[in-house]
């Protein structure tokens, strides 16, 4: 996954694991935490996705939570908008704005 600044599509030829928790709050405010772990020869990249489980609007809110070696200053932030969980593999797209510091 190359870093640039603007906008991106995330895409990781490596390795990614999924941990999903609930996160308790009121009935209105529930979301569901999505940690997810992209893992490449150049570092790992770490994802924190919110979903809103009562829905919304744009898709769900991710944010990049840390990064390791070339990735290590590595900032971004946007939407998930793909989400196909069943298929096989998996497929995930977040699209948003990630910048190196």
């Amino acid at each position: 996954m190359a870093a640039s600044p603007g906008p991106a599509t995330a895409r990781s030829p490596g390795r990614y694991m999924t941990e999903a928790r609930p996160l308790t709050s009121g009935c209105r405010t529930a979301k569901r935490l999505i940690r997810r772990v992209v893992t490449g020869a150049k570092g790992t990249i770490t994802f924190l996705i919110k979903i809103p489980l009562g829905g919304g609007p744009g898709g769900e809110p991710w944010t990049i939570t840390s990064g390791t070696k070339t990735y290590t200053k590595l900032h971004g932030r946007g939407h998930q908008v793909v989400d196909n969980y069943t298929g096989s593999p998996a497929t995930f797209v977040l699209k948003g704005t990630v910048s190196p510091a």
